[in-house]
């Protein structure tokens, strides 16, 4: 009888003791749990902060290549602008040609025709 209790004794000893362990692997186990979520949110947070600095980056840039693409307009419209004169003047000079030949061609044959009658007439 006595044997016999003094292993239930032990058993519940054993029992007793395997629950204490047992309480710390848990208590250990959420601590590290709990160390991940940390980790975790931390990530997230430096994640932030990266992305944070690479969206001003972005915002620099998009703001840049707006302002170029305005002035590469602005360019354009220059150079449209003086081509469209350059253009301009040539074509005032073909015109002034034009009409000075077509004057010319008409005092040609005013001219012929009053020579033609001097002829006639035995000038």
């Amino acid at each position: 009888d006595g044997v016999q209790r003094r292993r239930i004794l032990q058993k519940a000893v054993v029992r007793l003791r395997m629950a204490s362990c047992w309480q710390a692997i848990l208590t250990w186990r959420e601590a590290v749990q709990r160390r991940k979520q940390l980790q975790k949110a931390a990530q997230k947070v430096i994640g932030r902060w990266r992305n944070q600095s690479i969206g001003v980056c972005f915002v620099a840039w998009r703001a840049e290549t707006a302002e170029e693409t305005r002035l590469r307009g602005i360019g354009a419209a220059v150079v449209m602008r003086t081509l469209s004169r350059c253009l301009m003047r040539c074509v005032q000079t073909w015109i002034a040609h034009v009409l000075t030949g077509k004057k010319m061609k008409r005092q040609r044959a005013v001219l012929g025709r009053i020579v033609a009658r001097m002829g006639a007439l035995g000038m």
